[in-house]
Formats: C-alpha cells, sequence, structure tokens
C-alpha cells in the first residue's frame, strides 16, 4: 500500500512541476523576438575588419567563425536560400565575417594546407573556421580577399586543404 501511496505522491508532484512549467513557457512570438534581440545584439558586435573579436581578442578566429555559423544557420531558417541572398539582412555580416577568416590564413609550408594563424590553439581555430566555410553551403563560392593565402580558391578547395592541415597536424599518437 505504501508503494501505490509514493507512486501517487510522485505522479501528482510531477503532474504539479509541469503544469507549473507550462504556464511559465515563453510563446512562440516572446522566443522570435528575443531571438531578434539577439541576431541584433550580435551584428553590433561586429568590427571593421569583419572579426567579432574574443574577450581579450586572443581568440577572433573562432569568434568570428560561431557568429557566422550563427548567421548562416538564421538564413536558413528564415527561409533564404542562402546566407549570402541578397535580401538577407545579414548577408554582408557573413561576407564581411568570412572575408575576416580568409584573411586569416596560414600554413608551415610547402605541403602542409592551410590553418588559421599559427600557434596556440590553431587545430581548434581552424575547426570552427571550418564549420563557418562549409555552413555557407556554396562550395564553388571564390574567396576574394586579396593578399591572403587563400585569394582565388574555391571554398570547396580551402576546406580541402583544412583537411589536409589536420593529416599535417596529427601527432603520431593519433592526437593533435
Amino acid at each position: 500500500m505504501k508503494t501505490k501511496s509514493a507512486r501517487t505522491l510522485v505522479f501528482g508532484v510531477a503532474a504539479a512541476l509541469a503544469c507549473s512549467m507550462a504556464s511559465r513557457a515563453a510563446s512562440p512570438e516572446q522566443v522570435a523576438l528575443a531571438i531578434d534581440q539577439g541576431i541584433a545584439w550580435l551584428v553590433a558586435q561586429q568590427a571593421a575588419d569583419g572579426s567579432w573579436p574574443a574577450a581579450g581578442g586572443s581568440e577572433a578566429v573562432a569568434g568570428t567563425a560561431f557568429a557566422v555559423v550563427k548567421l548562416e544557420e538564421r538564413a536558413l531558417e528564415l527561409g533564404y536560400p542562402s546566407p549570402f541572398d541578397d535580401a538577407y539582412p545579414h548577408k554582408d555580416h557573413v561576407v564581411n565575417g568570412l572575408n575576416y577568416l580568409f584573411s586569416q590564413t596560414a600554413n608551415h609550408g610547402p605541403g602542409t594546407g592551410v590553418c588559421f594563424t599559427t600557434g596556440h590553439h590553431e587545430t581548434y581555430r581552424t575547426g570552427v573556421a571550418m564549420m563557418a566555410i562549409a555552413g555557407s553551403q556554396d562550395p564553388d563560392r571564390v574567396v576574394a580577399v586579396p593578399g591572403s593565402l587563400v585569394d582565388g580558391w574555391t571554398y570547396k578547395q580551402v576546406l580541402q586543404a583544412c583537411v589536409d592541415y589536420f593529416v599535417f597536424a596529427q601527432n603520431p599518437d593519433g592526437a593533435w
């Protein structure tokens, strides 16, 4: 008898909590407004060079890549065929962010692929930058960043060169 009573009590508490939480849930309109406000805040943080400087500026490549990924995803969520659609209000933010990333490409010499800045955390930055490039969903788009290591390359070629970098950078024990 005690077991049935305990189950009833647990079920009752769970049902009361569920009802309480449901009454406090945000409406779809409130969620949409919060997303719009978040995107507005995000784009206002973009620097003149196209980057989103991270805390202290040490990880601007990663911060920029994450911001670009979010803006690319938002374009698709809103039904634009591409984040490069002229009608997408944040197209220029995406383009400027990607161009900043391409301006940060580097390598360790012939046959080493392409990474995003050398030194501490380069595999992390390269992986995150790859997400932003692939998130554009435009592999045939051509990089137009004069002076960049990858100027004139397609996005697909840049991504392949990044994969080549990961092959180069892998440690003998399999780690990076």
